[in-house]
């Protein structure tokens, strides 16, 4: 009477054959990277390639610095090795005539001296600290035969080399104690009167007691040239002179002529030229009169001659 209710299957599920050599994958939360991560990994090694480039940087600039550093200590090394000075080694050279080298010690001496001076003060052993002109003037006041003294100190090398120009002799210098000496153009004792002296050397008679010492100065650089003056002019005129004596009266020449019975009375602080020429006048006036003057001519007062 009623129909049996016929139950309807439900679909089965169909699930895929499954392989057999296909492995199970398995879910992991950390094997799936997220965006964010991705980013920071990057950054990291990234900063990691950076540090090992400026590391990399670094080395090289330090080792740039301690090769620059080295040829800096090398160039000051040899600078201050080429600036040092070898007194030891030091050399002498002669300057002047052949007849005023006849003054100067053996260059022996003259090398010792300067090996002592330059290793007196510290600054006299480097080129760069050189005194050249307290150098000179310490050698020329020890020995006044020298007239000058000049250092010359190499760019390239350590031995320096020394010009010694030698003193003229202006005079022999004849004292009361009748030693003489020889006088240079500035009025120094240069030395004694070892005979090396020129023939035409003038020799002046001292009567007014100075006493000369070898280094010292025994007349003023002016007395000196007047008297070179008045020798010079004298000369030129072909007018002979026996001898030249300097009086007890100070500024004051007596020119002794050769052949005459009378003296000349110059002075050494007027113009010599001057007097020079009144005394040519005079003696050509005389000799046309006939007069002989019997002790002097007197010619220091401008435009005055005195006679006796």
């Amino acid at each position: 009477m009623f129909k049996k209710r016929v139950q309807k299957k439900s679909p089965s599920r169909n699930r895929s054959p499954r392989l057999e050599n296909t492995p199970n994958k398995v879910f992991s939360y950390y094997s799936m990277q997220r965006p964010t991560e991705i980013e920071e990994g990057e950054r990291t090694s990234a900063r990691k390639n950076r540090g090992e480039v400026t590391a990399k940087n670094s080395r090289h600039i330090l080792l740039k610095r301690i090769g620059l550093f080295g040829i800096f200590v090398g160039i000051v090394g040899l600078i201050l090795y080429n600036g040092r000075i070898v007194p030891s080694d030091v050399q002498v050279v002669f300057k002047g005539k052949p007849e005023q080298r006849l003054l100067l010690q053996d260059a022996s001496v003259y090398k010792l001296a300067t090996e002592q001076l330059m290793q007196q003060k510290l600054q006299n052993r480097t080129k760069f600290t050189f005194d050249t002109t307290s150098f000179s003037h310490s050698l020329t006041q020890r020995y006044p035969e020298i007239a000058q003294a000049q250092v010359s100190l190499p760019l390239f090398g350590n031995v320096p080399t020394v010009y010694i120009q030698p003193s003229s002799t202006a005079l022999i210098f004849v004292a009361k104690d009748k030693r003489s000496y020889l006088v240079n153009t500035e009025g120094y004792v240069i030395a004694g009167n070892n005979g090396k002296a020129a023939s035409t050397t003038p020799v002046v008679i001292d009567q007014s007691g100075i006493q000369p010492k070898v280094g010292s100065q025994a007349l003023p650089y002016n007395d000196i040239r007047s008297i070179q003056l008045i020798v010079g002019e004298l000369r030129d005129k072909k007018i002979a002179i026996n001898s030249l004596v300097l009086p007890l009266a100070a500024q004051r020449l007596e020119v002794h002529l050769a052949g005459k019975s009378y003296y000349v009375k110059f002075s050494l602080h007027e113009k010599v030229q001057q007097q020079i020429g009144a005394y040519v006048a005079v003696q050509r006036k005389l000799d046309r009169e006939g007069t002989k003057p019997k002790e002097y001519v007197d010619v220091r007062v401008a435009d005055r001659v005195y006679y006796r």
